[in-house]
């Protein structure tokens, strides 16, 4: 006679873990804010388009054709598309589809989902890679991978 198989149980699971200052102001503002939008990290989808005076937020654009449209440092007339979503970032109004708020909320959401993913320590700044990042930066705007 086969063996039936049990179905596995449920369980909750409460974690606390702390944000790093680093993972905050490495993706969310200051020094390290370009990194996030290299090419190698989001920037093949996600494009850096204005940033705040204090550099804790910025709105970005998602480039879902991949076409290298120009971030922060365009010139102007190649930001003209984006006024109206600039005027929505600095006023704090709701933005058009298509653009994102990076600011340090959307990074502890970011960090949650690798917590979730690859477990409470996930986050190592020498081990962790480039794609561990775009993905919980991914999971974060869309609640699935959905750029490879």
């Amino acid at each position: 006679m086969p063996k039936k198989e049990l179905p596995g149980i449920k369980v909750k699971v409460e974690v606390e873990v702390e944000v790093p200052r680093d993972w905050l102001d490495w993706a969310g503002g200051g020094e390290g804010w370009a990194d996030l939008y290299q090419r190698c990290h989001c920037g093949y989808f996600l494009a850096r388009i204005e940033q705040s005076e204090d550099l804790r937020s910025a709105l970005a654009w998602e480039d879902e054709e991949d076409s290298s449209n120009p971030g922060a440092d365009a010139e102007e007339d190649e930001m003209a598309p984006h006024a109206d979503a600039i005027a929505a970032f600095h006023a704090g109004n709701p933005l058009p589809k298509n653009y994102h708020l990076i600011n340090e909320d959307f990074m502890v959401r970011a960090f949650v989902e690798g917590v979730k993913k690859f477990g409470a320590d996930w986050y190592d700044p020498s081990q962790t890679d480039a794609n561990t990042y775009d993905t919980v930066i991914q999971m974060a705007l869309f609640g699935e991978q959905k750029y490879a």
